[in-house]
C-alpha cells in the first residue's frame, strides 16, 4: 500500500511539473502548431490521471478548453468523453463538483450542437437542478443580486465563490446564448429547452417536498 501511494505521489509530481512547463509554453503564445500537438496527444489519457484531483482537473481541462476552444470540445465529443465529464457532477466531494461545473460551463460556451446534445442526453439539466437545490446553490435574486448587477457582473462573482451552484441552470443557458459554438437559431432553441426543463424539474422537486 505504501508503495502504491508513493507511486501515485510521484505520478502527481511529474504531472504538476508537466503542467508548469505547459503553462509556460502557452504563456508565450498558443498557435495552431501547439493546438494540433495537444489534440493529437490524446488529452484524455491525462484526464484519467487527474480525475482524483479537482485542482488539476480545473487547471488542465478548463484551461485547455479556453485556449483551444471549439476544436477541443469537438474532440471531447467525438471521443465520447462527454458522459464522463457529466458524471463528475455526481461525485460526493462538492469542491470537485464545483470544478466540474466550471468545465461544463466552458464546454457550453464553446460547444457546437453535437456537444450540447450529448450533455443534455446525459441528464445534465436534472443534475444542475439538484445542485441548485443544495445549500451551495440557490437563486441569485433571492441573494440580492438584481438583473442589472448580473449584467455588469457586480456582486455575482463574490456570491458564486460561496454558492457555486446558484442559478446554475440559467447560467448554463446563458453560456450557450452568448457563446461561440452555436448558430443563432440553435442558441435560442437550446436556451428555451433548458430553461423550460429546469423550471419543470424545480416545480416537481418542490411539490415532492410538500
Amino acid at each position: 500500500m505504501k508503495g502504491l501511494k508513493k507511486s501515485l505521489q510521484i505520478a502527481k509530481n511529474e504531472l504538476v511539473s508537466l503542467l508548469i512547463r505547459f503553462e509556460d509554453r502557452v504563456s508565450r503564445g498558443f498557435n495552431r502548431e501547439l493546438q494540433d500537438l495537444v489534440l493529437k496527444s490524446n488529452i484524455f489519457c491525462l484526464l484519467e490521471k487527474i480525475v482524483w484531483d479537482p485542482e488539476l482537473l480545473k487547471k488542465v481541462l478548463c484551461s485547455l478548453i479556453k485556449s483551444i476552444k471549439s476544436p477541443l470540445v469537438d474532440e471531447i465529443e467525438s471521443n465520447g468523453e462527454i458522459p464522463k465529464i457529466i458524471s463528475f457532477l455526481d461525485y460526493k466531494d462538492l469542491h470537485f463538483r464545483a470544478v466540474a461545473m466550471d468545465c461544463i460551463l466552458e464546454i457550453g460556451y464553446f460547444g457546437q450542437k453535437e456537444a450540447i446534445e450529448a450533455m443534455l442526453k446525459e441528464g445534465l439539466i436534472k443534475k444542475l437542478v439538484e445542485l441548485q437545490r443544495l445549500e451551495l446553490g440557490g437563486d441569485l435574486i433571492d441573494m440580492g443580486i438584481l438583473d442589472h448587477e448580473r449584467e455588469n457582473g457586480e456582486g455575482e462573482k463574490i456570491v458564486l465563490e460561496s454558492h457555486p451552484f446558484a442559478d446554475c441552470v440559467a447560467r448554463f443557458a446563458v453560456q450557450l446564448e452568448v457563446g461561440e459554438g452555436l448558430r443563432q437559431r440553435e442558441r435560442r432553441a437550446f436556451k428555451q429547452e433548458i430553461l423550460n426543463e429546469g423550471k419543470f424539474l424545480l416545480r416537481c422537486s418542490r411539490l415532492l417536498q410538500l
